[in-house]
């Protein structure tokens, strides 16, 4: 349980701290007072990053040098500060973390963001990416299989673009694609793995949160489900040479969704994708909370926005049955007390802006 949060230069706060001491925090105000700015917080701690912004540099505010975050996990002290050189420093109790990737999953969390409808509608390296971020709370060394895949599948690259056919480095390339193949098989096997048993509980989430029997379904596909991953590489070696790039791997693999077997992208309604995006954060909140026997930090995101009162009151049961810490932003603080109303005594609001 996050118990104190303290803000300096972070996005639009100057200053700011906050002190958490109920089981589900409200944030209200006006839209652009900094209400997602504070689950933005809670989420660096968590993950070292923001979720809504691509580089470190854009979460410190506007005209400042450097950032400071902090907060206590119970008891345990976690600070993030990005120094006035643009150096970022992350530290548990104290004690630096030499890699920050040290950190995942050490205080797990969820987000839920209105912009998370881009899992449905975007493309598949969004897809990839929320596999990736789940495993990587869940398995220390997943995370560190990804970073090694990406840097020699990067190292790869490079060497495909600045070597002509003839004079390629046979010796360098084959060292790259053995380690392209051991990461690669390692990150495979997880994601497969992973889809199988998140399959039932998204379809059991969004039965209830729809209120209809349909079927769900989430189809993994990668190109090593039928060959092996060096074979692959040895037969796109041609295509590779031509491409100037890898054309075969676990970063081609997809993930699609579907609705009563069609194409949830192209055949739901704005309110069945709505259901099915709820469905698939709660599964990953329950995933996590089964595999690593500890809560995830939900964090909700303006999610009753433009919502009908009874989708909105089947999410409000589901969350109110988590028994975990939540932190919840809206515009409108009666509607948060209304929602809530069962559980007054679990509810601290906090007013932004």
């Amino acid at each position: 349980m996050l118990t104190d949060l303290s803000l300096y230069h972070f996005k639009n706060y100057t200053k700011r701290s906050f002190r958490f001491s109920k089981e589900i925090c409200c944030f209200y105000g006006l839209n652009g007072a900094g209400k997602t700015n504070v689950l933005d917080a809670i989420h660096y701690l968590c993950f070292t990053k923001s979720y809504f912004s691509s580089f470190d540099h854009q979460v410190v505010q506007f005209g400042k040098q450097g950032m400071f975050v902090k907060g206590h996990f119970e008891n345990n002290l976690v600070e993030c500060i990005i120094r006035e050189n643009g150096k970022k420093e992350i530290s548990l109790n104290g004690q630096i973390y030499e890699k920050n990737a040290l950190h995942i999953g050490k205080f797990p969390a969820v987000i839920i963001s209105p912009d998370d409808i881009v899992l449905i509608n975007g493309h598949n390296d969004v897809r990839r990416r929320f596999l990736d971020v789940l495993l990587s709370q869940h398995d220390a060394g997943y995370l560190q299989h990804l970073i090694h895949y990406n840097k020699f599948l990067a190292q790869r690259n490079a060497l495909l673009k600045s070597a002509k056919r003839k004079s390629i480095d046979a010796h360098l390339e084959k060292l790259y694609m053995e380690a392209l193949v051991k990461h690669g098989t390692y990150i495979f096997e997880l994601r497969k793995k992973l889809c199988r048993a998140l399959q039932p509980i998204v379809a059991n989430y969004y039965q209830t949160i729809a209120g209809i029997d349909s079927k769900i379904e989430m189809h993994y596909e990668s190109q090593l489900e039928e060959t092996d991953y060096l074979k692959l590489l040895e037969q796109s070696a041609e295509k590779d040479y031509f491409s100037q790039r890898t054309t075969v791997g676990i970063h081609k693999d997809q993930l699609h969704f579907t609705l009563n077997e069609l194409p949830l992208k192209q055949h739901a309604s704005q309110g069945q994708k709505k259901s099915f995006l709820f469905a698939l954060k709660f599964a990953e909140y329950q995933f996590l909370k089964e595999s690593l026997h500890k809560k995830p930090i939900l964090l909700l995101d303006d999610i009753f926005e433009k919502l009908d009162e009874q989708r909105a009151q089947l999410l409000i049961n589901i969350i109110a049955n988590l028994e975990t810490q939540v932190f919840i932003t809206d515009t409108h603080q009666d509607r948060l007390e209304k929602a809530f109303a069962t559980k007054c005594e679990a509810i601290q609001f906090e007013a932004i802006g």
